[in-house]
């Protein structure tokens, strides 16, 4: 039995409930294209039906004070929405689009086996058509319409803030897409599949226990967040015109990613949409004499109507 195994009765007793993230069950590849003309990465799977389209950028960090890092990262989120927003409002015809596409699989298709590129002519058709009907669906309301979100993260070894804008497709379930490369992500980032983080929640059994985790508070300063996602606005939520803050409590690992998570504050419509993105989110590890230890800590996640 792990230490967190042995830590979860006292932490139900706090009020600490367990949500583990089973890693979902890929069946076909993805692919990573990359729009070097439009500065942004496209992924999709071997029918070149698209999964995910995004845009990253960086800034160099010269403080790590919470006010320059937000404002730091602020800056290279907007510069990553820039080239998404340049993207989605082109009127290039398809012909230009598959012209793009092309390009793009003739410049990443290298290396044995399925490269990134490898993609049929038939899929590189499929896969242009579908980034001018993202476009499309993009302005205009009602239907599966695609969700901008942005992420945001910082990286100590580099001094580096990244920002970075993606929408997925949302016809295009989580489990049915599994990497088939390591896709180019921002400086420090770690890629994710369909939003789900992979890895052994609690560590290996058999390992060594872990200490008691400490209460995020008083004496003791909250981390820096290293790696933020805007939570997916639920539409129903958005049709009932409900907004709020969902409050969380959340039991973070040495490493400074989030093994348990559960709401404190709740608001029904948005609490999934709430976890599902803290879950994502990634600390810099909390440290007592020089130690990472793991730790608890409230998070606030707001929903505000536009």
């Amino acid at each position: 039995m792990n230490g967190h195994s042995v830590l979860f009765p006292a932490l139900c007793a706090a009020g600490l409930g367990t949500a583990l993230a089973q890693a979902p069950s890929p069946v076909v590849s993805r692919h990573v294209i990359v729009l070097s003309a439009h500065h942004l990465i496209v992924e999709c799977d071997d029918q070149g039906t698209w999964t995910r389209v995004f845009a990253t950028e960086s800034e160099p960090v010269s403080s790590t004070d919470a006010e320059t890092l937000r404002a730091v990262q602020g800056a290279a989120s907007r510069r990553a929405a820039a080239w998404m927003t340049g993207f989605l409002n082109g009127q290039a015809p398809v012909s230009a689009v598959e012209r793009d596409v092309s390009d793009a699989v003739g410049a990443t298709g290298i290396g044995e086996g399925r490269s990134p590129g490898a993609l049929s002519v038939d899929a590189q058709r499929r896969l242009a058509a579908g980034l001018v009907e993202l476009r499309t669906a993009l302005s205009t309301e009602g239907g599966k319409r695609p969700v901008l979100r942005w992420e945001a993260g910082y990286d100590p070894d580099k001094s580096v803030a990244w920002g970075r804008q993606s929408v997925r497709n949302p016809a295009v379930a989580a489990t049915d897409v599994a990497v088939s490369r390591a896709t180019p992500g921002p400086p420090g980032g770690t890629e994710r599949v369909g939003g789900v983080v992979g890895g052994v929640v609690g560590g290996i059994v058999g390992s060594l226990p872990q200490p008691p985790p400490i209460r995020v508070g008083g004496n003791i300063a909250p981390p820096i967040q290293t790696y933020h996602i805007q939570p997916i606005y639920p539409s129903i939520a958005q049709s009932a015109r409900v907004q709020g803050a969902v409050v969380i409590v959340a039991l973070l690992g040495t490493d400074g990613k989030v093994r348990e998570a559960h709401v404190l504050r709740s608001i029904p419509l948005l609490d999934a949409a709430a976890l599902e993105a803290v879950q994502q989110w990634e600390w810099m590890p909390l440290k007592i004499d020089g130690i990472a230890v793991p730790h608890v800590m409230t998070v606030t996640v707001n929903f505000a109507l536009r």
